[in-house]
């Protein structure tokens, strides 16, 4: 994968990051606002997804 390897952060990171609850970050997922991963049982969120999604809020709050 390069210098640049994938980040994949747990839910509960993701819940830390965002200053949301857990139930927040599993709604954005169910409702594919926020892209993830499953790996067995683990749900994990790609740092470049997480990105992306912050870029689209502030956006979304320039044009508002």
């Amino acid at each position: 994968m390069g210098s640049a390897a994938l980040q994949l952060l747990t839910v509960a990171e993701v819940c830390s990051l965002l200053s949301v609850s857990r139930w927040q970050v599993y709604r954005l997922i169910n409702g594919r606002e926020l892209g993830s991963v499953k790996i067995g049982r683990r749900r994990l969120v790609p740092r470049v997804d997480l990105d992306a999604f912050v870029d689209a809020l502030r956006r979304r709050s320039e044009v508002a």
